[in-house]
């Protein structure tokens, strides 16, 4: 059986969006834990990291209404490399 590209589109689009909901749920994570809201510094990072990830999604959502499957998967791998990234020189 052959793995269709839209069906990887879909699934990548999906592993985004999941990804993007636990960095924000993170913020909230981090209030409950310490018992007190984070101050500025550390939810700016995970604004930051938020924000790379809308862009991403969005750029990854064109993508696949245009028809390009193959880069829906191309630009989610380069999405995640690129929040690794931030988050090992940033975090």
């Amino acid at each position: 059986m052959k793995i269709q590209s839209i069906s990887v589109a879909r699934v990548a689009i999906v592993i985004v969006l999941v990804a993007l909901l636990r960095t924000i749920s993170e913020i909230l994570r981090l209030a409950y834990v310490h018992g007190v809201p984070p101050d500025w510094t550390i939810i700016k990072a995970y604004l930051i990291g938020s924000t790379l990830w809308v862009i991403g999604c969005m750029v990854m959502i064109i993508a696949y209404f245009m028809g390009k499957y193959k880069s829906v998967s191309i630009i989610g791998i380069i999405t995640i490399a690129g929040l690794i990234f931030y988050k090992l020189i940033y975090l």
